[in-house]
Order: C-alpha cells, then structure tokens, then sequence
C-alpha cells in the first residue's frame, strides 16, 4: 500500500512536475536565452512595434500630407497676388558736323507693383468649390489613414492570439506526449506479468503515435505563426506573450451594432468624404461657364535721367475691375460635368454596396460572438469536471479500486479539454476585437 500511495504521489504532481519540463522547452523553442525570461511583451508592445514597422501605415501618412498640401494650394487661389517689376534703360547718341559735335544720353528707371483680388463669389465660386473638395479629400485621407490603423492593430491582434493559442498548444500537446508515455509504459509492464493483451498494447501504441502527430503539427505550427506575427509586427516576439484582455461588446443586439457601424465605420466615412468631394468637384466643373472677375490695382514708378534736360519723375496709379468669358465651348467642360455626375452616382452606390456588405458580415460575427461566449462557458465547465474526474480517480487509486492506466487517461482528458478551452479563448477574442473594429472603435486604448 505504501509504494501504490508513492506512485500516487509521483503521478497527482505529474501535472506540475511536467509544467516546470515544459516552460524550459518553451523557452528553447521561442530562443530565449536562459531559462527566466528578463522581460515579457503584451499586446501594446506589439502593436506599437507594428505601427512602427509597417509600410502601409507611411504610406498612409503620406497621403494625409499630401493632401494637407493639396488644400493649402487651393486656399491660395482665394488670396490676393502682388507682382513687382522693374526695369532700367540707357540711350546715347552722338551727331557731329564739319563745325560742331554733339552728344545725348539719357537714362530711365521704372518700378511696378500689381495687387490683384480674385472675386470668388462673382466667378461661380469655382475657388471655393475646389477648397472644400480638398478638404473633403483630407478628411477621406485621414479616414483611411485611421482605417488603415485600426486594421493593423487587429491583424497584430490576430497573429498575437494565434501565436499564443500555438505556444500553449505545444504544451499541451508536450505534456499529453508524456502521459502516454507513461501509459505505454504501464501496458508494457502488465504484458510482462500476463495482465494484459497485445490488443491493448496496439491500442495504447496508436494513441502514442497519434499524439506524436499531434505534437509534431504543433510545432510546425508554431513556426507558422511566428513567420505570421514577423510579417505584421515587422520583428521577432522578444520575451513570454502576456494573455490579451477580454473585449466586452457594449451593444445589447445585433441592431445596436449595425447602427453604430452604420455611423462609424471608418471605410464608410472615407466613401463619404470621397463622394463629397465629388458633388464638389462637379460643382466646380459647372462654374466654368461663369466668367471670372478679380480687382487689380497698379502703380508705376518711373525716372527719367536725361543730360540736356532735368530730371523727370513720373507715378502712375490703374484701378480696375477685370472680366474674361469664354464665349467658345469645345465640348470639353461638358464632358467633364458628365464625368464627374457618373462618378457621383459610382460613389453612391460604393457606398450602398459597402454598407450591405458590413451590416452581412455584422449578422455573420455577431452570431459567432454570442456562440463563442457559450462556448468558452462550457469549454470552462468541461475542464471543471475533467478535473474533478482525474482528482476522483486518483482518490480511487490510493484504494486500489482502479488501474495506473485510468488514472492517465483521466489525465490526458484534462490536456484535451484544455486545448479545447484555450482555442474557445481565442475564438472568442477575435471574434470580440472584430466586431469592433466594424463598429470603428478599435483603437490601441482598448487593450489597456
């Protein structure tokens, strides 16, 4: 009794011992240097690390200041213009006879400036117009640009959980290897003594090799994973990933999230501002045909050096309200008012097609983060009772009243609804941070 109450001993801490194996082989397969890892990463390192590193998010920057430019080149059309000229002039002659000689020269100095006043009201407002189709153009820019952000932090989000799910999945898978392993051995021993059957000792082998596979799958895809999280972080993962916090979706039904999708979804607003400024570009397009007016105002000094006669100034000061229409149309603004009310239509229909597209994959998502909550729940109920379960059983063992054999298996069954939960977990959190980033409010804060 007391060498089964040892071997009881050994096995109720196999859990524990196997844990301790684990993480030092953990730690060798995500190459950390020593066994205590110095520093740990959470899923705010890593999104900054890819906001950093990723590409499309420069390129993204570069199209807001692009267009930050574009609107102060039109702000400029609305301005006043001053031009200032000069110019000088030296003129000599010389005549001479058979009594007298004579020599002239004289010299001329001018300085012009011009002040010039568009009057935007007075041409159709077409200066106006084009300001605010940059501005709308800005704001789509800097849509996308939050758009583009918010897509990155849950791609980083993604192949954080995933590469997580995998790193506990090995594990698991390691520690599932070694109960039966411990089963195989048992079986070998009760053949030695006639308890068991080859049959059984088959059995027990297949189970082996099948979680060898299992084991083996893991790890490959665990490097997978890694390849997935360099790819969108932009470096390796430096240290034990911290577990990424719960999203707790605020809306109550599946209506309350396609409304708020409907009135924040980034790449919604961005078609918006896209097709705002399109209404204006059209509307620009159309003052063409007025005619442009603008106030100008012109002052002209000029010397005049001369050596027969004295020196002569001259100001010279022109006020004047100028009009140019074109009277000839070929064709051209007609066709590009035509133009532009087709891409109008285009861009209202973008924005229908997107909208039914968002609020289908809202239906889809919803209904898999309702599952996924229920899910976990009774992932965590059947780790619950499989603990139980392994606890009776030892409990009968210091009895005598069951195998070695079923103790492990009861064992192995805790490995098994484990890495049931663990996937139930990131499910779940996918599921969670999708929805808002649907709904337009993912942003770094909320994995706080």
């Amino acid at each position: 009794m007391e060498s089964i109450r040892r071997l009881l001993f050994k096995k109720t801490f196999t859990y524990v011992g196997t844990s301790i194996k684990l993480a030092v082989i953990s730690a060798i397969l995500t190459g950390a240097a020593s066994l205590t890892e110095s520093k740990a990463e959470n899923i705010t390192d890593s999104v900054n690390s890819a906001i950093l590193n990723n590409p499309s998010i420069v390129k993204s920057h570069a199209e807001v200041n692009q267009a930050q430019a574009n609107v102060l080149k039109a702000k400029s059309a609305l301005g006043p213009t001053v031009g200032v000229s000069s110019n000088a002039r030296y003129y000599s002659s010389r005549s001479h006879s058979s009594t007298t000689f004579t020599q002239d020269a004289s010299r001329a100095y001018s300085l012009t400036t011009t002040f010039r006043q568009p009057i935007d009201f007075l041409s159709g407002g077409r200066a106006s117009s084009d300001v605010s189709s940059k501005v709308q153009l800005l704001n789509a820019a800097n849509a996308s640009l939050s758009l583009s952000n918010n897509e990155l932090i849950f791609d980083t989000i993604q192949v954080y959980s995933d590469l997580l799910y995998a790193k506990e999945v090995i594990i698991l898978r390691e520690k599932s290897l070694s109960i039966l392993e411990e089963e195989l051995r048992a079986v070998k021993e009760k053949i030695l003594r006639g308890e068991a059957s080859t049959i059984e000792l088959l059995q027990t082998q297949m189970r082996f090799y099948e979680a060898r596979v299992y084991h083996e799958e893991a790890k490959a895809d665990h490097q997978g994973k890694i390849a997935n999280y360099v790819r969108v972080v932009g470096r390796e993962p430096f240290g034990k990933l911290m577990p990424i916090p719960h999203v707790k979706i605020k809306e109550a039904n599946l209506a309350a999230v396609q409304k708020k999708i409907i009135e924040n979804n980034k790449q919604i607003k961005s078609l918006e501002y896209l097709e705002n400024a399109g209404k204006l570009d059209t509307q620009k397009a159309k003052a063409a045909y007025a005619p442009v007016v603008d106030f100008s105002a012109t002052h002209t000094y000029s010397r005049v050096l001369d050596t027969t006669i004295s020196t002569k100034r001259y100001n010279n000061i022109t006020v004047a309200l100028n009009l140019s229409l074109d009277l000839v149309d070929s064709g051209l603004r007609s066709a590009e008012i035509d133009r532009l009310t087709n891409v109008e239509v285009q861009r209202q229909g973008d924005i229908q097609n997107q909208k039914q597209v968002l609020l289908a994959d809202a239906r889809s998502l919803w209904e898999r983060y309702q599952a996924g909550k229920d899910i976990l729940s009774l992932r965590e109920q059947h780790v619950k009772v499989t603990q139980e379960k392994w606890y009776g059983i030892n409990q009968k063992r210091l009895l005598n009243e069951v195998t070695e054999l079923q103790v492990l298996d009861a064992e192995n069954d805790v490995v098994n609804a484990e890495v049931a939960l663990s996937l139930a977990q990131r499910n779940l959190i996918t599921y969670g941070y999708q929805l808002l980033l649907l709904m337009g409010e993912l942003d770094i804060k909320k994995l706080s």
